[in-house]
């Protein structure tokens, strides 16, 4: 914390960042939303504030700043994909499950398709990062479908599922899908793996 305050004071928005995710991480929101005011409207500062209401429990906030992020992005794009993923969180939070699953299931497999015929690696690895975190987030709502299908079609795909940090959330996908069909220990193996 220290030597990101020591950065942040320089008005680095990257640092600046940082260090409120650190606060909201301490559970310093106070802090946190301070420094994300500061931050203006960096691309990356429009999740962050979603996720610090989510963390406080503020939903009536987090639906407000899900729809100023939704009204900010582009349709068709990477960020517009990774944007429809706390719309999902703020979707389930409402209790509007089939809406929620529909929102990922749209973003996945936008982001499977921009994934695989992605001709930037970066591209394609962040959209497969939010193909995987769909996919994670309808396991948890117990759907298990859209993480078959996720991971069909990335199997193939080493550099997409077999780097860090798509690699921990396919071995999360794979192994809660063995939980799901009743084979706890083989989710504990592949999660020990």
């Amino acid at each position: 914390e220290h030597a990101l305050l020591k950065a942040g004071s320089a008005k680095v928005t990257s640092t600046n960042m940082r260090l409120a995710d650190t606060y909201a991480a301490q559970r310093k929101f106070a802090e946190a939303e301070k420094l994300l005011l500061s931050a203006g409207t960096a691309s990356n500062s429009r999740f962050n504030p979603i996720s610090i209401a989510i963390d406080q429990g503020n939903w009536k906030e987090a639906d407000k700043r899900t729809a100023q992020l939704q009204s900010s992005v582009h349709p068709g794009t990477l960020y517009s994909r990774a944007a429809s993923y706390p719309l999902a969180v703020t979707q389930w939070i409402r209790g509007e499950d089939a809406g929620a699953l529909a929102t990922l299931n749209k973003a996945a497999v936008a982001s499977v398709a921009a994934a695989l015929s992605s001709k930037t690696g970066s591209d394609a690895a962040d959209d497969a990062y939010i193909a995987l975190s769909c996919a994670v987030l309808a396991q948890r709502m117990g759907d298990s479908r859209l993480a078959a299908r996720v991971m069909a079609a990335l199997k193939d795909k080493p550099n997409l599922t077999k780097v860090p940090p798509m690699n921990s959330l396919y071995a999360i996908l794979t192994a809660d899908q063995a939980r799901m069909k009743g084979d706890a220990r083989k989710a504990v193996v592949i999660l020990e793996a």
